[in-house]
């Protein structure tokens, strides 16, 4: 027996990303700001980043702390894709999408990769 999904049976209506889709043209723009952030300062940490239904909240920009490791040459910055496509990344998206609302009170990022992060749960956050 087949079973038919939405969009075999012509509704287009999106479904909810939770974290597993690979590709990075399914990512929300949110989430494609999030990884060019990380490109962008491929050692360090954000803090204090909101999210709301497992999307990252960007507006106003998070707070960036940098990480220099002196003597050593940065490389070549990693690809759009190969940061969202990445095994953490996906597991952040995973642990957003489990807590759906909160903060991100502190997530660190390792050559370009979101590495730790710390998540306050909304229940939590507001108290």
């Amino acid at each position: 027996m087949t079973q038919r999904t939405a969009v075999a049976a012509g509704d287009e209506s999106p479904r909810r990303d939770d974290g597993r889709n690979r590709a990075n043209s399914h990512l929300s723009p949110a989430w494609m700001q999030l990884c060019e952030l990380c490109r962008e300062n491929p050692y360090g940490q954000f803090r204090g980043v909101p999210f709301r239904n497992g999307e990252p909240i960007l507006t106003p920009r998070p707070k960036v702390i940098v990480t220099i490791k002196l003597c050593k040459d940065d490389g070549r910055r990693r690809l759009l894709a190969k940061i969202a496509s990445h095994e953490r990344t996906i597991a952040l998206r995973q642990q957003l999408a489990r807590w759906r609302n909160g903060i991100l009170r502190r997530l660190t990022v390792n050559d370009g990769i979101p590495d730790v992060v710390d998540i306050e749960p909304e229940d939590q956050a507001s108290a």
